[in-house]
């Protein structure tokens, strides 16, 4: 699988239809990231927390939000719970959120950094690279969207749910199993009625009709068998 484009908005609206990957808050002011299973069931989903003390797959580190020191102790927490760890943070800052592990002798997330340049790009030692906003600066590739490039080896998506076999193909199913089980039945009691007159009963004794009996019984239910495989 080569990268692909991940896109996140304060308001999912904003969001391309067929995005193959998508972001949200699960916390915070703009809390999105459960609208977006309903909205794109098809997309690969990323949860983001805006402070320490919330398990999801991406720390937001940033002004206002998570900041470096807090990236080990949110570590800790969220890998003991099955995160391989994520951290958002701008280009400038990645050093920062290396040396705060560094110090607390905790191993580095993996990174998704921001890189405004409105050029397409998956900076090095990077899972993600954000290269826009949305804004008329950096429009990226959809309005008031931040648009990433993000590695085949971004950990942390909620896989898309699986499809769902409708009531269609269910009754198509059916109807195609009924109908070889149907002329499976025919074909045995066909055989069973050609073969029955050959026999002349009257030639055997009462032990030889149990022998006979469980004979024909055996043939019938393997002939059965074949024609339900």
């Amino acid at each position: 699988m080569s990268t692909f484009v991940m896109f996140d908005s304060v308001n999912i609206n904003n969001i391309p239809k067929d995005a193959q990957a998508v972001a949200g808050y699960i916390n915070g002011e703009w809390p999105t990231f459960n609208s977006l299973a309903k909205k794109f069931p098809n997309a690969h989903r990323v949860s983001i927390s805006v402070n320490a003390q919330h398990v999801a797959a991406v720390l937001d580190v940033e002004k206002g939000d998570a900041t470096a020191a807090d990236v080990p102790g949110w570590l800790k927490m969220v890998r003991s719970k099955g995160f391989p760890g994520v951290v958002y943070t701008s280009k400038s800052n990645v050093d920062a959120v290396k040396a705060a592990c560094l110090a607390a002798k905790v191993a580095e997330p993996f990174i998704w950094d921001a890189d405004w340049t409105n050029v397409e790009h998956l900076n090095p030692g990077s899972v993600a690279t954000q290269w826009a906003d949305g804004t008329d600066q950096y429009p990226g590739k959809a309005k008031y969207c931040d648009t990433s490039l993000v590695s085949p080896n971004f950990p942390g998506f909620t896989k898309p749910a699986p499809k769902k076999v409708t009531k269609a193909v269910k009754k198509v199913a059916t109807v195609t199993t009924s109908k070889k089980a149907g002329a499976g039945v025919r074909n045995v009691a066909a055989s069973a009625a050609v073969a029955l007159p050959l026999l002349h009963l009257d030639h055997f004794s009462k032990p030889d009709y149990l022998v006979l009996g469980a004979g024909l019984l055996h043939w019938l239910l393997a002939q059965w068998q074949k024609v339900s495989k």
